[in-house]
């Protein structure tokens, strides 16, 4: 396991979102979340990227874009769900890696 930055807490309007009860993706391979900052930083390369890499590993992803981002605009193969919030506190006690940049880490 690897992790990158701080856990901090869910936004109220994380559990508001309409997908969080559907949030994993199919399979039992090990599972990555992918979450940037829910403030606009021009994150759409690095997420479209982040659903390539992952697309052609032995993984599950789960791309969390926060209000900055419509998850429609990061392509994503079967194996990766991009979705514009799930409580991390859902997906953190069964992932492998975890890579989260908050706006405050400048």
């Amino acid at each position: 396991m690897r992790y990158t930055g701080p856990q901090l807490d869910d936004p109220a309007w994380a559990f508001s979102e309409k997908p969080v009860a559907d949030w994993r993706p199919v399979g039992d391979a090990p599972l990555v979340l992918v979450a940037m900052s829910s403030v606009f930083q021009d994150q759409f390369e690095v997420l479209r990227r982040a659903a390539r890499a992952l697309g052609i590993m032995p993984v599950r992803g789960v791309i969390t874009t926060g209000r900055a981002v419509d998850p429609g605009e990061v392509p994503a193969p079967g194996n990766v769900r991009v979705l514009r919030a799930v409580p991390h506190e859902l997906i953190l006690p069964r992932r492998l890696s975890w890579s989260r940049t908050p706006a405050t880490a400048r």
